[in-house]
């Protein structure tokens, strides 16, 4: 059995999969819709001729918008032009037809969208039989509650596109609230559907969605004994290999990713064969990949992480992913690239580095999150050269271009940390509130603050809180400041269990030698004075400047000779 997993990515990476067919035939009906030749009119003509006058309307509006001129109605009097032409709706196309307009209205101008929302569930309402207005009303978010379209629980062939609704509005944060009712209701009426024999493919992604929600129910063996049932063709192999690497058999999981096949499969199968400790295997199918045969993401992915994994010749493959670059600036806007060239950076001077990040990953088609990315390496390389003030105040400005990326809040946590600044620290956090942005990090530098002003509960809270998720167990920091509260209680033996789980994530040299320190002292208050001896020599081991390390393990021998 595979064992349950302290953080499981499947979920978030297989939703989309899984919903598949919820969003493509949502897609599907609103291209359908927006295709459809002008002399093909919907149910009467006058409702035809009420979308034209609405679509010309609508249309200066966006030309207003943008400057070019017409003479834009205001948003609520287009709104009240859908409400009326709602009148006019006789049919399932009619209502697809308003409701691809409702839903452009709410795109240009957000307010809008529970208008757009209320009229999908008044449109299923009315044809609760159809199954793409089920779609849509399906997708909207709420729309897990008991009332929703009964048709979709007991019309079989509704049962896929229910279930990948189920997956999609699912609660990924909290697996006890994910597993609605409803789903329980599908995976009853979706087991005898398996049986029964469904149409070609059908099959496979009805289990994919009930593995699924039986991984949100928290039903790890249900959700393997599902797997049974699933084909094992290359098409399925992608799914499997993502489940097995999630839930712990990697070397498994390196199998299905070979029977997907492709460069993909390759790339993922050597991705789960370094997670399983076949470093080397990994790095013969990268190295595979670098040759001429492979595509230039397989390549570049490739040169990345065999850079990134082999560091004992990182500058060789970082300046081979450079040279890929220069002989193709195409290739500049790939992520792999962008990652790597910041990897060979951080072999120079912040004077060469800068020069080569300006001319190299500056580019007009960087999508927003590269582009982030590479303004917060240039800003780190030049706060190597400014005043923290200069670095705090750019700091800011970077948020300000970029204020829905969460790695630039993570960073700017960790900066006002390590500079002390909990004035700007406290202002982050208040900050990323506003802008509904929820990032461990973040919760470390607020129980921090709460800790400098001496509130040890509401530091315990939060730290307590930070540890409790998959992604806050990888912030050692969390940890060890458990660990100091621990020992301002003198609760020694708590405090060494925290430490230990700092100790296990921390990987600068000097860190982690201030951690020993602690763990050494918390073995002397326990009376684990040989213990504490020989931790005390290793962290000096890790730091030979580590001055207060070196006191006590003086202090500890000369108490033994005497």
């Amino acid at each position: 059995m595979i064992p349950n997993p302290k953080a499981s990515g499947l979920v978030i990476k297989a939703a989309a999969a899984a919903g598949l067919l919820l969003s493509a035939l949502i897609c599907a009906v609103l291209i359908a819709v927006t295709l459809r030749p002008r002399g093909a009119a919907p149910e009467g003509g006058g409702f035809h001729r009420l979308l034209e006058d609405y679509d010309r309307i609508f249309g200066a509006g966006e030309q207003g918008k943008n400057g070019a001129g017409g003479r834009p109605e205001t948003p609520a009097a287009m709104l009240d032009r859908l409400d009326k032409i709602e009148k006019n709706v006789q049919g399932v196309e009619s209502w697809l037809s308003l409701l691809k307009r409702r839903r452009a209205l709410a795109k240009a101008y957000p307010r809008m969208t529970g208008q757009y929302q209320d009229a999908c569930r008044r449109a299923a309402a009315a044809f609760p039989w159809s199954e793409p207005l089920a779609a849509l009303a399906l997708s909207l978010p709420g729309s897990a509650e008991s009332r929703d379209h009964g048709a979709l629980i007991n019309n079989t062939r509704f049962i896929p596109l229910a279930l990948a609704a189920a997956v999609l509005r699912g609660d990924f944060d909290s697996p006890g609230r994910a597993a609605e009712n409803r789903g329980e209701n599908l995976l009853s009426l979706g087991l005898p559907l398996i049986r029964s024999g469904l149409p070609a493919g059908m099959g496979d992604r009805l289990i994919v969605n009930l593995v699924l929600l039986k991984i949100l129910k928290g039903d790890y063996p249900g959700a393997e004994a599902q797997l049974q049932g699933l084909s094992r063709n290359a098409g399925q192999g992608a799914f499997l290999g993502e489940y097995y690497y999630d839930f712990g058999d990697p070397l498994r999981a390196a199998e299905m990713f070979n029977r997907a096949g492709g460069e993909g499969g390759l790339l993922r199968s050597a991705d789960a064969l370094w997670l399983g400790g076949k470093n080397e295997n990994a790095g013969n199918i990268w190295r595979t990949l670098i040759s001429a045969a492979a595509g230039p993401e397989a390549r570049l992915r490739s040169l990345y992480n065999l850079g990134a994994s082999f560091p004992e010749d990182r500058e060789k493959w970082f300046t081979l992913l450079h040279r890929a670059g220069e002989e193709d600036p195409a290739l500049r806007g790939n992520s792999a690239y962008v990652y790597g060239l910041i990897g060979y950076t951080r072999y120079m001077g912040p004077y060469e580095a800068l020069e080569l990040l300006d001319s190299r990953l500056r580019s007009p088609e960087d999508s927003p999150a590269l582009a982030a990315l590479r303004d917060l390496e240039i800003l780190r390389r030049r706060g190597e050269l400014w005043p923290p003030e200069r670095t705090v105040a750019e700091t800011w400005l970077l948020l300000d271009r970029y204020p829905g990326d969460p790695r630039l809040y993570s960073w700017a946590a960790w900066y006002f940390d390590y500079q002390r600044r909990g004035e700007e620290g406290a202002i982050l956090i208040k900050t990323a509130g506003y802008r509904n942005i929820r990032e461990p990090r973040l919760d470390l530098s607020a129980a921090l603050n709460d800790l400098a002003a001496g509130r040890l509960d509401e530091a315990e809270k939060g730290l307590r809180s930070i540890v409790s998720t998959p992604a806050g167990r990888q912030i050692w920091q969390a940890e060890a400041n458990l660990g100091l509260i621990a020992e301002a209680r003198r609760a020694p033996a708590e405090a060494l269990e925290h430490y230990e789980m700092a100790a296990g994530g921390v990987k600068d040299r000097q860190a982690a030698s201030r951690l020993q320190r602690r763990i050494a002292g918390c073995l002397r208050s326990l009376g684990r004075k040989e213990e504490s001896r020989r931790v005390l020599r290793y962290s000096l081991d890790l730091d030979s400047g580590n001055l207060a390390a070196r006191l006590e393990l003086r202090r500890l021998e000369e108490a033994e000779e005497e």
